[in-house]
């Protein structure tokens, strides 16, 4: 039996006529003549009675009874494909840096069901390695720290928040009574970075460029770890830019606007080139509308 067969059957009962039917269905009405035929011819019975002229067509008894299994079966089959599609086959990876994973993920996360959370898994990783996860098709999205408001290709862009740059300084520093500085009076200071893999390394890098301080790019001292950074400055090892929202309360430093902004955008990219399932597609909707509340 073949499913569109049904359909047509069902539209040709409502309609009562085989002109309307065509139009409802966008099909010819041969097509629907030959559905019925072949219902007719499975069925061993007839279940219409073709109206003579301008009268409308009615249903046999047998009719009567294939419409009202009729409308079981497809309504039945409608079900089976949204609860079909609708279960995930795999677990969407997601990306998540860790800064954002500290300070932007769990506000997000407190928006989603249980059986949401789970149907993700995350990949840790700065923004830049991210975004190279993401061309490669390692990860399915990503929460993105980004410099620039400017859309990747083949990405789909979804923005959550904004941040700005600071420097960080220990309270012992010269310029710790200060409230906004310029960059170049950092000259000669030793930076902590995080590692090359993070985007606030690329920021600092490309500002010191700018800035003429390329000596003291050689001198960087990378970690990877974020509260490493943090107690390195506050102990005046040397001084460091950060995302405001990730300074947090730490003891014995403090912050410095510069008087040229520096932001930072955070998005939701999702590689449109993987093809998304109906349930993953609700899930990536859920995702963005929960990142919402940041903006």
């Amino acid at each position: 039996m073949i499913l569109s067969d049904l359909q047509y059957f069902i539209t040709l009962c409502e309609t009562h006529n085989f002109t309307k039917a065509s139009e409802k269905l966008f099909v010819s009405q041969p097509s629907i003549s030959m559905s019925i035929h072949r219902l007719e011819e499975e069925m061993g019975q007839q279940l219409l009675i073709r109206g003579r002229g301008q009268k409308p067509l009615y249903l046999t008894p047998a009719g009567e009874k294939m419409l009202d299994y009729a409308k079981i079966i497809i309504h039945d089959v409608e079900r089976m494909r949204e609860e079909v599609s609708n279960t995930p086959s795999r677990k969407l990876k997601l990306g998540v840096p860790p800064i954002i994973g500290a300070y932007f993920f769990p506000e997000i996360m407190k928006q989603l069901s249980t059986e949401e959370i789970n149907a993700f898994s995350t990949v840790e990783t700065g923004s830049i390695e991210m975004h190279q996860l993401l061309k490669d098709g390692e990860v399915d999205m990503a929460f993105i720290g980004s410099a620039t408001e400017e859309k990747p290709a083949n990405l789909e862009s979804y923005f959550i928040a904004r941040d700005e740059f600071v420097v960080c300084v220990s309270e012992l520093h010269p310029l710790a009574k200060k409230k906004t500085i310029a960059f170049s009076e950092l000259k000669g200071s030793r930076f902590i970075s995080l590692g090359k893999g993070f985007l606030q390394s690329d920021i600092l890098e490309k500002t010191c460029h700018a800035n003429g301080m390329e000596k003291e790019i050689n001198n960087f001292y990378y970690t990877d770890e974020l509260q490493t950074a943090k107690s390195l400055i506050s102990s005046d090892i040397g001084v460091g830019l950060m995302i405001r929202s990730s300074v947090g309360t730490q003891r014995n430093m403090v912050t410095l606007r510069l008087k040229d902004p520096l932001y930072f955008y955070i998005y939701l990219w999702v590689n449109d080139l993987y093809p998304f399932t109906g349930y993953e597609k609700q899930l990536k909707k859920k995702l963005v509308e929960a990142s919402s509340i940041f903006i």
